[in-house]
C-alpha cells in the first residue's frame, strides 16, 4: 500500500499462463521470434491481456472485408470472430511487462507438463521444431530419423510423393486465387496449366530441393521413365477433384503455417493445406491406393491443427491407379476421414508426443549422432521399401 492506494505488480509468466488456461484460453507461437498469442472466448481475460499490453492479431488469410464487418461489435482494440457459436479474441502478447525472467513460452511448457515435477530427458537434439512427418518418422524408424534430422541427409524423391506434390500445386493454384475471387479456375484451363507448366516446374523444384533426381517407378518398354503416363495420373486426379469437390469449397487461407506448444522442448510446426471460415481444415492425401480411414500418422496432423486453429480436420483422399482409375474419398463418402480429437485424446496426444521426444533424446544419449540408432523400420509393413537410407542400413547389411 502507498498513500492508502494499492500498488499492483506485473504478473509472473507462470501466473499469467495459469490465468489464461483457467479461463479456457490457449497459447500459441507466432512467426516472430519469441512471439506468443492467445485465443480466448472470455471477454474479461481479453480485456486484462490488452491492459497488460497485448494487441490484436489478424490471422493470415482473414479477408479484410470480413474483419471490417465485425468492427461494430468489437471491444476497443480487440479483434474478434465468430467460432462455434461463440466469440473468440486473438491477442498478441509480444513485449508485455512481466515480473521475473521467465518467458510466457517457458512457463507454458512447464504448465503443460503438469503440476507434479517429472524427470525429463535432457533435450539434446539438433532440431528447432518437430513436424507431424518427423514425429511419424521417428515412430516408424529411429535410424531413418537419425539419418534425416541428425546427419542432415536428404532422401531421393520417389514417384508417388512427387506426383502428389504436383497435384497439390494445381489445387493450391486454384484455391489461392479463389480466396478473393470466390470462383474456381475453369477445369480445362487448370489442367492445361498442369500439363504445360505445373508438372514440369514442380518436379524440377523438388529435384533441386532434394539434390537428387526423382526415382520413377513407372517405366516404359524401353526401360526409361514413362513421364507421359505419370503426368496423366496427376492430371486425372487434379481434374477429377476440381470437378467433383472444388466447387463446394470456399477457402480463407491456403498452405498456412502453424506452430503449436505441446509442452515439449520445441514447438510442433506444419502447414495446413486449406483453411475455411468456421469449418474443418482440409488436408489432401494423394497416392495409388484409396484411403477410407485416416492412417495413424495422419492423426498427429489432426492433433496439431486442432490445437492451432481450434477446428477438426477432414482428409480428402485422391488417388489414381497405374491404369488411371481415379478415386476420391472425403468425409461425405467416408465419415471416418473427419478427425476431431476429444479433450481426452488431445491430452493423451500431449503425453505421447512428450514420450516420442524423450525417446529420441535417449537414443542420442545412448548412441550419439554417428552410431546407428535402432532399425525399427525393419519390422514395419512397408517402411524399408520406401526408405532412401536403406543402403548402408545395419538391418539390411547382408542383403
Amino acid at each position: 500500500m502507498t498513500n492508502g492506494r494499492r500498488v499492483s505488480r506485473a504478473p509472473t509468466a507462470a501466473e499469467l499462463v495459469k490465468a489464461i488456461r483457467s479461463d479456457g484460453g490457449r497459447l500459441f507461437r507466432t512467426r516472430e521470434p519469441g512471439g506468443v498469442f492467445v485465443l480466448t472466448t472470455d471477454a474479461k481475460l481479453s480485456a486484462r491481456l490488452q491492459r497488460l499490453g497485448g494487441s490484436p492479431h489478424v490471422p493470415p488469410g482473414m479477408p479484410m472485408q470480413a474483419l471490417a464487418e465485425m468492427d461494430a461489435s468489437m471491444p476497443p482494440g480487440a479483434y474478434q470472430k465468430a467460432r462455434n457459436g461463440g466469440v473468440e479474441w486473438d491477442i498478441v502478447l509480444n513485449g508485455i511487462a512481466l515480473e521475473g525472467p521467465e518467458t510466457l513460452w517457458e512457463a507454458a511448457g512447464k504448465a503443460s507438463a503438469g503440476t507434479v515435477e517429472k524427470p525429463q530427458a535432457k533435450f539434446n537434439l539438433p532440431i528447432e521444431h518437430w513436424s507431424p512427418s518427423s514425429l511419424s518418422m521417428l515412430r516408424r524408424c529411429p535410424r531413418q530419423w537419425q539419418e534425416r534430422y541428425v546427419k542432415g541427409r536428404k532422401e531421393r524423391p520417389a514417384e508417388a510423393p512427387v506426383v502428389g506434390t504436383t497435384v497439390h500445386a494445381g489445387l493450391e493454384r486454384n484455391f489461392r486465387q479463389k480466396i478473393e475471387s470466390h470462383e474456381d479456375i475453369p477445369v480445362a484451363e487448370l489442367v492445361e496449366w498442369y500439363d504445360d507448366q505445373g508438372f514440369a516446374e514442380t518436379v524440377e523444384a523438388e529435384q533441386e530441393r532434394r539434390g537428387f533426381e526423382v526415382y520413377w517407378d513407372t517405366v516404359g518398354k524401353d526401360g526409361k521413365p514413362d513421364l507421359d503416363s505419370i503426368r496423366a495420373r496427376g492430371r486425372k486426379m487434379l481434374g477429377a477433384y476440381s470437378n467433383k469437390v472444388s466447387p463446394r469449397i470456399q477457402p480463407s487461407a491456403v498452405e498456412s503455417f502453424v506452430s503449436v506448444d505441446f509442452g515439449i522442448s520445441v514447438p510442433v510446426e506444419g502447414r495446413a493445406d486449406l483453411i475455411r471460415e468456421a469449418e474443418p481444415i482440409i488436408d489432401w492425401k494423394t497416392g495409388k491406393r484409396a484411403r477410407k480411414k485416416p492412417q495413424e500418422s495422419w492423426r498427429i496432423q489432426g492433433a496439431v491443427y486442432q490445437e492451432a486453429v481450434g477446428r477438426p480436420i477432414e482428409f480428402h483422399s485422391v488417388t489414381a491407379t497405374e491404369s488411371g482409375s481415379v478415386s476420391i474419398w472425403t468425409p461425405l463418402e467416408a465419415p471416418e476421414l473427419l478427425v476431431e480429437p476429444t479433450p481426452s485424446e488431445r491430452a493423451e496426444m500431449r503425453r505421447t508426443l512428450a514420450t516420442i521426444e524423450a525417446e529420441a533424446c535417449l537414443y542420442m544419449q545412448l548412441y550419439g549422432p554417428d552410431e546407428p540408432w535402432p532399425t525399427h523400420g525393419r519390422w514395419h509393413e512397408f517402411a524399408c521399401n520406401y526408405c532412401g537410407f536403406r543402403s548402408g542400413c545395419p538391418a539390411w547389411s547382408e542383403e
